[in-house]
C-alpha cells in the first residue's frame, strides 16, 4: 500500500497550531512518508514545539508553493511547461473545469506532479483546500482527501466561498471531514455540508508532557493565581478575564492573573487593565513555547476560559488550552460558548457559567477557592478526564484509522 501523506497548511510551523504537528508525528511514528505543503515556511522561532520539530526533522519535509512573478519570466516558464503533452492535457481539463484560464493552473500542476500519487491529502483549514480540490476534480490526483475544520474557517465558509472552496466542492471531492467538537459538526451540518462525511475528532493532549511532577499535588496558592492562554483577539475574551479579576479584588480576594498570548488587542487590554486599576495584579506574557506554557500552568491555580462570541458571531470551536490546563490539574471555569462545554465536565472538572457573565465567573472562582476539598477533587478529576478521553494517542488513532481506511 502507498503509505504517503501530504499535509497541507498555510504556514509551517505555527505557534498556535500544535495539533498539526501532533497529527504529523503520529503518522511518522506509524511509518508513513510525510510531505508538508505550505505557502510559507517559517523557522523554529515560529513554533511552540521546537524540540519535537527538530527531533522528527519536520522542516526538512516542507515543500513551499510559490509561483514565479512576471519579472522572473512567468510567461516563458509557463510556455516551457505547456510544451509537455502531460501538462497540456491536464491544463486543458483544468481550464474547462474552472471555465477560466490562468497560468496559475500550470504552475500548480507542475508543483503537485511529484506528490500527485500520495495515498492521502490531509488538509488543515478549509481555505487550504483551494489548490487540492480542483486537482481532484480533474483526476490529476486520486488520493483520498481528509479536510479538518478548526473553527473560523467553517464560519467564513457559511456565506461565501473561502478562497474558491465551496460547500458543493467539499461535498463532492472530500472523502472525510474532521472537526474538533459536536458544536462545529452541527454548524457545518446546518450550512449544507454532508453530515455523513463529518467525524468528530477532538484535539488531543500529550498527558505525559502536560503533567505535574509525581510528588506534586495541585494545591491552592496563598495568593490566588489565575491564567488564560490564547491569541489576543476579541473572540478569546481576555477583557472579560480582567473584569473577573476586578470583581474578585473588590470581594477582598488576593489574586493575580497571567495572560499568555499575542495579538491585535494587546494595547487595548493593557489600557483596560490600567483603567480597572489592576496594576501589578495582571501579567501579560507574549507567545510562549509549550514548555514555558506548561511551567506557567504549573504555577497557577485555576484556568479561565474566557472565549465568547465576537462581532461576526464566531465562537470558540473547542479550546485545547482547556485540556492542557486540566491535564496539569487545573479546574477550568469557562463561558457556555461554542464548543467550550465539550472540553470539561461541568461541576466535576470545572464550572460552566453563562456566556459573558463576569459576575457568575467571579462567583464560580470564589465558590471553588472557599472549598479546598472540592478544589482538590476537581483538580484530580480534571487530570483523569483528559487522560481517559483526550489523550493525544486517542486522537492519533482516529486519524490513523482514516488514513488506513
Amino acid at each position: 500500500m502507498n503509505r504517503s501523506i501530504i499535509y497541507k497548511t498555510s504556514s509551517f510551523p505555527s505557534f498556535s497550531e500544535t495539533f498539526v504537528v501532533n497529527s504529523i508525528v503520529a503518522a511518522l511514528d506509524k511509518g508513513y512518508h510525510v510531505t508538508i505543503v505550505t505557502d510559507e515556511k517559517k523557522d523554529l522561532k515560529a513554533s511552540s514545539q521546537p524540540e519535537v520539530i527538530k527531533e522528527y526533522g519536520l522542516l526538512d519535509k516542507v515543500r513551499t508553493y510559490r509561483e514565479p512573478a512576471m519579472k522572473d519570466g512567468r510567461r516563458y516558464k509557463a510556455l516551457s511547461i505547456l510544451l509537455n503533452p502531460f501538462y497540456a492535457f491536464y491544463f486543458l481539463k483544468y481550464c474547462l473545469a474552472e471555465r477560466s484560464y490562468s497560468l496559475s493552473y500550470l504552475f500548480r500542476l507542475k508543483f503537485y506532479k511529484a506528490i500527485r500519487k500520495a495515498h492521502v491529502y490531509h488538509v488543515h483549514f478549509a481555505y487550504n483546500a483551494a489548490d487540492v480540490l480542483p486537482l481532484k476534480r480533474i483526476g490529476f490526483i486520486k488520493a483520498r482527501i481528509i479536510l479538518t475544520f478548526h473553527g473560523f474557517d467553517a464560519h467564513y465558509l457559511i456565506d461565501r466561498p473561502t478562497k474558491g472552496v465551496t460547500i458543493t466542492s467539499i461535498n463532492r471531492y472530500v472523502d472525510n471531514i474532521t472537526v474538533n467538537s459536536t458544536y462545529l459538526k452541527e454548524l457545518l451540518d446546518s450550512k449544507g455540508i454532508d453530515k455523513k462525511l463529518i467525524q468528530v475528532v477532538p484535539i488531543g493532549v500529550d498527558t505525559t508532557y502536560f503533567r505535574r511532577s509525581s510528588n506534586s499535588e495541585s494545591k491552592l496558592s496563598s495568593s490566588l493565581k489565575l491564567i488564560t492562554v490564547g491569541r489576543l483577539i476579541p473572540l478569546k475574551g481576555q477583557h472579560l478575564g480582567l473584569e473577573v479579576v476586578k470583581s474578585l479584588l473588590d470581594r477582598g480576594i488576593d489574586v493575580h492573573y497571567t495572560v499568555i498570548g499575542s495579538g491585535k488587542n494587546i494595547e487595548r487590554l493593557k489600557k483596560s487593565s490600567s483603567d480597572l486599576a489592576l496594576g501589578s495584579r495582571v501579567h501579560f506574557l507574549e507567545d510562549r513555547t509549550q514548555l514555558e506554557i506548561r511551567e506557567q500552568l504549573k504555577q497557577s491555580d485555576i484556568f479561565l476560559m474566557t472565549s465568547v462570541s465576537d462581532k461576526d458571531g464566531r465562537r470558540e470551536a473547542f479550546g485545547v488550552v482547556s485540556l492542557e490546563a486540566q491535564a496539569m490539574g487545573l479546574p477550568v471555569i469557562g463561558f457556555s460558548s461554542g464548543g467550550i462545554p465539550e472540553t470539561l465536565e461541568d461541576g466535576k472538572t470545572g464550572i460552566i457559567v453563562p456566556e459573558g457573565d463576569t459576575n457568575a465567573m467571579a462567583e464560580a472562582v470564589e465558590s471553588l477557592i472557599s472549598n479546598p476539598e472540592r478544589y482538590s477533587e476537581m483538580s484530580k478529576a480534571a487530570r483523569q478526564l483528559v487522560c481517559e478521553k483526550f489523550e493525544s494517542s486517542i486522537t492519533a488513532a482516529s486519524y490513523l484509522k482514516l488514513y488506513e481506511n
